[in-house]
């Protein structure tokens, strides 16, 4: 039976919940602690529609893979889009180097619908530094996305099967994905979190609705689900273990709306409303929530919340005025169908390749290169100085790309995040033979302390093998780690200077530092970067004269790294070949 596409208030009333409790969970998580399900039941909602219409269209002989996604085109992109791009100019403006080269990443990850894919390999949801992240929140985007192109396939290889056997495919494609959900929550968490084959479940949810023969209105069983969700939005917590079983809860209550109706508070016009506008405002309310979070460490809550809303709301209003409206209307066009596939395919053409260059270019690090190298060339070039470490190497990447260049000397980047460059670690091997090809002149080495120790002496074993192959290596010790009450949440929170360092971790610092400076001698300079962040109360220079200089606990920020700019440029020495 083809299912009637005349409007439903209430599924509009249902979004409008949802946007609204997800935007009220994240303005302050206590005051509605579950309220981040809302994106389960837009889920459920998603798949609802768009199997209605891919039904109806089957039935009617009249579907078009080229007219479904013209309509997915209209529908999605053109807000997206000035919404990604107005956050990459906000994040340039306001946001440090490396902070600014992951939105930037995240842009070109949200134009090709994998954002989800890129949150996915930063690690949990909810311990990320959320003010940080400005397009987080385009996972769900792309998760839908990715189903929407999927989908339509599955099905309309279905399209001659019996009702029968199509509803038992896609119950069994239901509790495939839920299981692999359930799996996934507890032994990967980010997996079942961001990525569609465990999500699918909620959205196979709404298809099972729009396949299923049509049900009658019944208000109680409507209550039920709003009971569920409302039960969703005050007791399920945020954790590794989500979504799991527990995110049935606000699956089941929204199928149970969208099945049977609700009435009541989801058909009031202002609910209603806001579920009409519920895409723009969920794309603009967290770039605007990072933005004011990050950029405002020091005004008061009320102020920040008085901007959240009122930016947002405004930024939503215009977006749904004179950007989502007026291209889905015009772009759903049959005579605009070149235009909208042109137009999208002129952007990921353009602007994707421009979001990666711009994260490359803000974030040095060897695993970006080939063989595990990038090389900054310079014509005629008169040395060659390497970089090696971990990512305390590569915060000063930048910094030695500017020396390097103004000493027109080249540089070749071996640092990567996360590996050991040490004697024995993951990174000697390739970095030893690039050093035996190289040789290069002066050699920069940074990495973090904790991987000594296993063995203290993997330092000093490091240089000695390095000095008959180099005439010239700086070490850079170790800066101080920032204690939890120096993050920018706690300064949010009133968290005020003198901040020190947890006393276990300043004592294994010093420790490997004095090491380290043994080690200087012929052949052998230390900087030692306890001065340039270390007060004389033995409080750490968070942030001096507005600018933080720090990316993170454990990293500098540009800033901060510039702040050895001196010392590096008196040893970079350089001896031409």
């Amino acid at each position: 039976m083809k299912r009637s596409l005349i409007y439903r208030p209430e599924i509009d009333g249902l979004r409008g919940m949802a946007v609204l409790a997800v935007l009220v969970f994240h303005l302050e998580r206590a005051w509605l602690p579950g309220g981040f399900v809302g994106v389960d039941v837009f889920f459920v909602i998603s798949g609802y529609l768009i199997t209605t219409i891919l039904v109806n269209g089957m039935q009617a002989e009249n579907f078009s893979f080229w007219q479904f996604y013209q309509r997915r085109i209209a529908r999605l992109f053109p807000a997206l889009l000035v919404m990604v791009a107005g956050t990459l100019l906000v994040a340039k403006l306001c946001f440090t180097s490396w902070d600014f080269s992951n939105t930037a990443a995240s842009f070109s990850a949200s134009l090709l619908s994998i954002a989800n894919i890129h949150q996915w390999m930063q690690g949990d949801y909810f311990a990320l530094s959320a003010d940080a992240q400005p397009l987080m929140h385009c996972w769900s985007l792309s998760v839908e996305e990715q189903f929407y192109v999927v989908f339509p396939i599955i099905l309309y290889g279905m399209k001659r099967a019996s009702k029968n056997w199509r509803l038992d495919v896609l119950i069994g494609l239901f509790v495939a994905s839920l299981g692999m959900s359930v799996y996934w929550s507890h032994e990967h968490s980010p997996s079942g979190f961001y990525l569609l084959p465990a999500r699918a479940w909620e959205l196979l949810a709404g298809s099972l609705l729009a396949v299923l023969p049509l049900a009658r209105a019944d208000k109680r069983r409507g209550g039920l689900g709003l009971v569920l969700i409302f039960g969703a939005f005050l007791m399920v917590r945020e954790g590794p273990q989500f979504p799991g079983w527990i995110a049935l809860v606000p699956v089941v209550g929204a199928g149970l709306i969208v099945r049977y109706g609700a009435g009541g508070i989801l058909g009031w016009g202002p609910l209603v409303g806001v579920g009409q506008a519920s895409y723009s405002l969920y794309l603009w309310h967290w770039p605007v929530f990072s933005f004011v979070d990050y950029a405002l460490l020091f005004q008061s809550p009320l102020i920040r919340l008085l901007l959240k809303l009122v930016l947002s709301a405004g930024l939503a209003y215009a977006s749904y005025r004179y950007v989502e409206r007026p291209c889905r209307q015009k772009l759903n066009l049959p005579v605009f169908r070149r235009t909208a596939y042109g137009a999208l395919l002129v952007c990921l053409v353009m602007l994707v390749p421009f979001g990666y260059a711009l994260r490359k270019s803000h974030y040095i690090d060897g695993s970006d290169g080939e063989h595990g190298a990038r090389v900054f060339e310079v014509p005629q070039a008169l040395s060659t100085v390497m970089l090696i470490g971990d990512s305390q190497a590569t915060m000063y990447a930048a910094l030695l790309r500017d020396l390097a260049r103004a000493k027109q000397s080249r540089l070749i980047v071996r640092c990567q995040a996360g590996k050991d460059p040490l004697v024995g670690g993951s990174l000697w091997k390739a970095t030893f033979a690039a050093i035996l090809r190289e040789r290069p002149n002066p050699l920069v080495l940074a990495c973090h302390w904790n991987k000594l120790r296993g063995d203290r002496s993997r330092l000093v074993k490091t240089v000695n093998a390095l000095k008959p192959y180099v005439a010239h290596i700086v070490v850079i010790t170790m800066p101080p780690d920032l204690p939890k009450e120096a993050t920018r949440e706690a300064i949010r929170a009133g968290s005020r200077a003198p901040f020190h360092e947890p006393s276990d971790k300043r004592d294994f610092r010093h420790e490997m530092n004095r090491m380290a400076e043994t080690l200087a001698g012929e052949g052998v300079s230390i900087i030692d970067t306890e001065p340039y962040f270390v007060r004389e109360d033995g409080s750490v220079i968070v942030i001096e004269a507005g600018e933080r200089l720090y990316h993170d606990s454990r990293h500098l920020s540009s800033v901060g790294a510039y702040r050895l700019c001196e010392a590096l440029d008196r040893l970079l020495v350089f001896i031409p070949k």
